[in-house]
This record gives C-alpha cells, sequence and structure tokens, in this order.
C-alpha cells in the first residue's frame, strides 16, 4: 500500500514540474516579449549616471495630469497610464532607444514597462518607488512645459 502512495506522490511531482516547465516555455516565448528586451528596476541615485550614458534617454512619466501639476523629473514626457491610447501613444517612441518609466510609487509604470517590452522597446528602466522616492530624496522637480 506505501508503494502505491509513494509511485502517486511522483507521478503527482513530476506531472507538477513538466507543468511548471510547460509555464515557463511560454512565458519566454518571443510572441510576449522581444528575446533581446532589457527590463531594470533603477533606484533614483543610477539616474544621472544613465543618462550620461545614454544621452537620448527617453524619461517617460505615466502619471495622471493632476500628478503630474505637483512636479515632474526633469527632461521628463507625460504620457498618462490610465488613458485609453497609452498603448497607442507609446508607438509613437523608437523602440530600440533606452526609456526611464517613473509613475507616484512604481506600480504603474511596473506595468507599462511590461507593456512595452511586450510591444517590443528593447531597453526599459523603471525607477524603484516612483516619484515619492525621489521627492523623499529631496531630488528636484519641474513644472511641466504648456
Amino acid at each position: 500500500m506505501k508503494a502505491i502512495y509513494f509511485w502517486l506522490a511522483f507521478c503527482l511531482i513530476g506531472m507538477s514540474c513538466e507543468a511548471q516547465s510547460s509555464k515557463s516555455q511560454v512565458a519566454e516565448s518571443p510572441s510576449q516579449t522581444s528575446p533581446t528586451s532589457k527590463m531594470e528596476k533603477i533606484p533614483h541615485d543610477r539616474l544621472a549616471s544613465l543618462k550620461e550614458a545614454h544621452p537620448d534617454l527617453l524619461i517617460l512619466d505615466v502619471r495622471t495630469d493632476p500628478e503630474v501639476a505637483e512636479g515632474m523629473i526633469e527632461g521628463a514626457v507625460q504620457e498618462d497610464f490610465r488613458s485609453p491610447q497609452f498603448q497607442e501613444n507609446l508607438k509613437r517612441y523608437a523602440m530600440d532607444k533606452p526609456v526611464l518609466l517613473y509613475c507616484r510609487s512604481g506600480g504603474r509604470s511596473g506595468n507599462a514597462a511590461k507593456m512595452m517590452e511586450n510591444m517590443g522597446f528593447t531597453e526599459i528602466y523603471d525607477l524603484a518607488g516612483g516619484i515619492l522616492a525621489w521627492k523623499e530624496a529631496g531630488l528636484p522637480l519641474v513644472q511641466k512645459d504648456p
């Protein structure tokens, strides 16, 4: 009887591992993500060196208009993640250029980063802690250009 339970447990574990392997292969399929994409969460103190290394860095603020009215990182462009046109608006940016995303605390920018990776953007950085971490560090904000 113990042998039957052992065999049953062994089969179930094997099937579970096989299912996990299949899920991993599906998640890594080229149709869902770009095989050459790079997505990295970075702390606020790496932004200066990132801008230096990539003078063409696109800084994308994915917050709403009322949030942006409180100030934004210098050089940032706003694309409201909650806008129905958000994904369509992303198509105006070069997918082979580096992009830094930020929002209020990191949730929306993380979702936007995944979306952009699926669209084929190749180098995506997500500002850890969002604008809240930026403000907490005492870093400057500017008002959005009209």
